[in-house]
């Protein structure tokens, strides 16, 4: 996996190589996670930390294969748990009195959420004996 050979084409394919891609963004945010002192590790901000924009890629990514796959992943249960979740949130933003922190949660649940599926992804991926990195 070489980076001068990234195609942005070839990430959103469902082939080996962008596997390999949304792999190793499940590693880097597992390496990123830890890294979550405010003070030490953020960016500019103290909520802008390196494991959110991870969790942010990871969940374009399910986004993209939730469009493309909306029959296959509609049926799933855990990820239907996960969306009804962020659905109650919505409703819910019409009784919060702070409106930007409700945002920011349904924001990031809506993140693991779609994150859930090249998770899955992965998990099948690695219980099928294929490594990719």
């Amino acid at each position: 996996m070489d980076i001068r050979h990234f195609n942005i084409k070839n990430f959103f394919k469902s082939g080996e190589e962008s596997f390999k891609w949304y792999f190793a963004l499940i590693y880097l945010l597992i390496i990123t996670i830890p890294l979550n002192h405010k003070e030490a590790f953020s960016i500019y901000n103290p909520d802008l930390i390196w494991s959110k924009f991870i969790l942010s890629a990871l969940a374009l990514v399910g986004i993209f294969y939730f469009i493309k796959n909306y029959r296959l992943y509609i049926k799933d249960p855990f990820l239907l748990l996960l969306l009804s979740f962020v659905v109650f949130q919505v409703l819910s933003l019409t009784q919060t009195h702070d409106i930007t922190s409700s945002l920011s949660i349904i924001v990031f649940q809506t993140a693991v959420a779609f994150s859930y599926i090249p998770i899955r992804i992965f998990m099948s991926a690695r219980k099928n004996g294929l490594k990719y990195l």
